[in-house]
């Protein structure tokens, strides 16, 4: 499955080596996972990644893609978790390299995901969690037409402190 956007593509990711290396640079970057909802606390072991890679892409719940930009630069990987019975599904983000970051490829990979969801999917409903001062995603969820619906007080432990959890959600327009 792909999904082209104007500056990204969303891609099945596949796991060879030089993506898993790449994943797991990501991984054990505390700036980048600082907002992820976990802290760097142990090296990622090439075989966890790729096992837990596996996993979610044998999951008939979870749509997987990583990120490309249109130079052919994996750059992040977003997913969606899928609740059937309800029709919701719940978006995590992760761009991962750096030198992408602030340029609205996170806008753009959440509103291709959406549009596959809403459309492809027929999901009635998709939200996301974002940590507490993670800015960068709250405005690109706004910016692909997201709401911001509550936040859940204190659910969330990161960089060595409680902090809540603002919650986001967009209704399909069908």
């Amino acid at each position: 499955m792909i999904l082209k956007g104007k500056n990204i593509t969303l891609k099945a990711l596949d796991l060879d080596n030089k993506k898993l290396k790449t994943l797991q640079k990501w991984l054990e970057d505390e700036e980048v996972v600082r907002h992820a909802g976990f802290a760097k606390t142990m090296p990622q072991s090439i075989e966890h990644i790729k096992s837990y890679l596996k996993k979610l892409q044998d999951s008939n719940d979870v749509r997987l893609f990583g990120i490309f930009f249109k130079n052919g630069s994996y750059i992040g990987n977003i997913r969606l978790d899928i609740e059937w019975i309800w029709g919701v599904g719940t978006i995590s983000l992760l761009i991962g390299a750096k030198s992408y970051w602030g340029r609205g490829h996170g806008t753009e990979a959440i509103k291709l995901i959406s549009e596959f969801g809403f459309n492809t999917l027929r999901l009635h409903k998709i939200e996301a969690g974002i940590l507490e001062g993670n800015n960068s995603s709250l405005k690109a969820f706004q910016k692909a037409g997201f709401d911001i619906e509550g936040r859940k007080g204190g659910n969330r432990f990161n960089m060595g402190k409680r902090v809540d959890t603002i919650q986001v959600g967009r209704i399909s327009e069908q």
